[in-house]
């Protein structure tokens, strides 16, 4: 004893060859060109999304061309600094030398001259 199932047959895809079936078939929610169009304007949308975020990383990276230059900008006061204090040692370094040389050059025309005596 088999019991049937009263199902309904439906269609929905599928284009049947017998016209004896052709009842069964359901329209389509959305035809294909409608399906196309809908598709067209989700690219379209995509599209404009992505160029806008783009844009919006565009002007968040602003990353310099080299890597190193927050540190060089850090750094230049200091090295200007640091410049300045080595020209005034090295100023500071010939006046010594200059001043040890002219000591050394009059002690030593001294006792040249006692010498020549």
């Amino acid at each position: 004893m088999v019991e049937r199932n009263n199902a309904v047959l439906k269609l929905r895809n599928y284009v049947p060859v017998s016209s004896e079936l052709e009842r069964f078939m359901l329209e389509s929610s959305r035809p294909v060109e409608e399906a196309a169009a809908i598709l067209k304007d989700i690219v379209d949308e995509a599209d404009k999304v992505v160029a806008n975020f783009q844009e919006e990383t565009d002007k968040i990276n602003l990353v310099p061309e080299k890597e190193n230059f927050d540190l060089k900008r850090n750094i230049e006061k200091k090295l200007k600094l640091l410049d300045i204090r080595t020209k005034k040692a090295i100023i500071r370094l010939r006046e010594d030398e200059s001043d040890s040389s002219s000591d050394s050059e009059s002690s030593g025309s001294d006792s040249s001259d006692t010498d020549s005596s």
